[in-house]
């Protein structure tokens, strides 16, 4: 799932010192929720993340961070275009928020030049930052009872690992399509080790039980029906269909507050 990074170009320096626009309050009117996955030790497996606003909620724009331990981290990859490495994770294409922007943190903590000198063992956290900056319509099915994917990254687990592993949730923010903030909250997730030979186990068939019964059987009839098997279900994975790509007047606010919390990286 190599994705490369959306770049927000453009922007005047001056703009780094407006105001945060994203918010976070007890009473919210959306949520990002990390996932909840399992997987082998040394398995990578996709750890998705939802965004559920509520009915009538329109949502633009979200930021979270995601905080790992070392037997469950996000992996990186050097990227020719940023210059540098960046996680594992890649925006839902559906949504067409083709600002978004991952980080590591704390700031400078992955290194690298190049795809074969990687090295992301200082960083704890992934920032998530999904936005456009031209398509400023909502996230379509964010107000649903699922809510909408708005992205996916990788887990690597460890060798070593063992139990449930943390995926924390923290610095959750959204917007709404003119640039306004929305009070927000955070649901962690988690990483759950298993052991695949257990689990391969106790999904196998097992071989037919040995007869007791010995003795002769003579005219024994046979039952000749053929098992016929059922159709299998077809798996229809719709797409979210989003208005054309377009601009609100108030849209111009959220591009400065983005700006500033993406620059927020680089002190933390």
């Amino acid at each position: 799932m190599r994705r490369k990074m959306g770049k927000i170009a453009g922007l005047p320096v001056m703009m780094v010192g407006a105001v945060l626009l994203f918010a976070s309050q007890a009473n919210a009117d959306a949520r990002v929720d990390i996932g909840n996955v399992s997987g082998a030790k040394g398995s990578t497996v996709p750890l998705d993340v939802i965004l559920v606003g509520s009915t009538g909620e329109e949502i633009a724009a979200s930021q979270n961070d995601i905080t790992y331990t070392a037997n469950a981290r996000i992996p990186g990859f050097f990227d020719d275009d940023a210059g540098g490495v960046i996680p594992d994770c890649a925006v839902n294409s559906t949504i067409r928020k083709n600002d978004t922007q991952f980080a590591f943190l704390p700031a400078d903590c992955a290194t690298g030049t190049g795809p074969n000198d990687v090295d992301t063992s200082a960083c704890t956290a992934v920032r998530a930052l999904v936005l456009s900056l031209a398509n400023t319509f909502p996230i379509a099915g964010t107000d649903s009872e699922t809510g909408t994917r708005i992205y996916t990254c990788n887990v690597a687990i460890g060798a070593a690992a063992t139990g449930v592993n943390a995926l924390t949730c923290s610095n959750e923010g959204a917007s709404d399509p003119d640039g306004g903030a929305i009070a927000t909250t955070c649901t962690s997730g988690s990483v759950t080790v298993v052991d695949a030979t257990a689990t391969a186990t106790a999904t196998s068939t097992p071989p037919p039980a040995t007869p007791t019964n010995t003795s002769a059987v003579t005219n024994t009839p046979v039952n000749t029906a053929t098992r016929t098997r059922g159709a299998g279900d077809n798996d229809d994975d719709g797409c979210q269909v989003v208005a054309p790509v377009s601009s609100h007047t108030g849209w111009l606010l959220f591009a400065p507050a983005a700006l500033l919390l993406w620059s927020r990286r680089r002190s933390r």
